[in-house]
């Protein structure tokens, strides 16, 4: 669930498929230099292609008709034309950008889960202080519940605890510095009503609270939050406001919307969705989304 479900204390049983032969039978794999690798490498294989990369210009509105997509209208007032357009917004927040469309159905279909992770970073190799393991998915309550908080900023009774230093990189390579990250739920509204000195305390408070709950599950090292920050070279935190300013998901909900829109159609028939609301979740199922959205709508619809 923690690595690919947007249904609170469920799970849509075709991601269930997908995510247990990815995570059991398959294995997890990450490149040395993380996700910055695979985008480096499709960015550089869509310029060769004469693709054009457009940076800090969002889109204000779609400017459609009842059956289709006429221009995309940039916050600058600029504009942009298209045959067809693939949106990785969000389904919800791709129709409320169209200027003559009002879906209440859409409305209903707003994603509830969202995170805070920490990211750690200390002088050792995590393999020195007696922690092998790569990945820890951990519960600590008396039943497992995989939903938003309801009075809580985070709830980190369960979560992920993962080491990126220990998978088995090529030739023996590793991380110059030892990474500890801790995923835990959060509330979806909360963490945005607090003022920016409340916010930034609360980020501490809840960075040293999760800090504790894995000290208190890894293996091996014996110290106290004081000893451990004694190695610690830097930190950080991001919370569902943080998700929100870089994706403009709603409410934060890093896997989306919870009824997926499979074949990525919208009510405009230029106008389609890719990425996770159309169903593939994650790093891998965002590019997978990608590639079968263009492949089914634009490529194929050109022969």
């Amino acid at each position: 669930m923690y690595y690919g479900s947007s249904t609170e204390n469920d799970m849509d049983f075709s991601q269930f498929v997908i995510m247990f032969r990815s995570l059991f039978l398959e294995g997890f794999a990450r490149p040395l230099n993380g996700v910055r690798t695979i985008i480096k490498a499709l960015q550089d294989k869509y310029r060769s292609l004469g693709g054009i990369r457009k940076m800090r210009c969002g889109v204000a509105k779609i400017i459609c008709d009842e059956k289709h997509v006429q221009k995309l209208l940039l916050d600058d007032g600029s504009e942009i034309t298209a045959d067809k357009i693939i949106s990785t917004a969000g389904y919800t927040e791709t129709l409320r950008l169209c200027d003559t469309h009002k879906n209440q159905e859409a409305e209903t279909n707003v994603g509830k889960l969202t995170f805070t992770e920490t990211i750690t970073l200390f002088k050792e190799q995590p393999k020195d202080l007696g922690w092998k393991d790569t990945i820890i998915f951990f519960n600590q309550g008396e039943d497992f519940k995989y939903e938003a908080p309801s009075t809580e900023l985070v709830d980190p009774r369960s979560g992920v605890i993962c080491l990126p230093n220990n998978y088995a990189y090529s030739n023996d390579e590793n991380l110059e510095y030892g990474i500890l990250r801790i995923t835990a739920l959060a509330h979806n509204q909360q963490w945005f009503s607090l003022e920016e000195p409340a916010y930034q305390k609360a980020k501490q408070d809840w960075y040293t609270t999760l800090q504790k709950t894995a000290l208190g599950i890894l293996p091996g090292l014996k110290e106290t939050q004081a000893e451990f920050a004694a190695r610690t070279i830097a930190k950080d935190m991001f919370t569902p406001r943080t998700v929100h300013k870089f994706t403009g998901h709603i409410n934060g909900a890093i896997y989306g919307c919870p009824d997926k829109v499979k074949d990525g159609r919208t009510h405009l028939d230029n106008l389609f969705i890719a990425g996770t609301d159309q169903g593939f979740l994650g790093i891998i199922g965002a590019m997978l989304s990608g590639i079968s959205m263009t492949n089914l709508h634009c490529l194929q619809s050109k022969e």
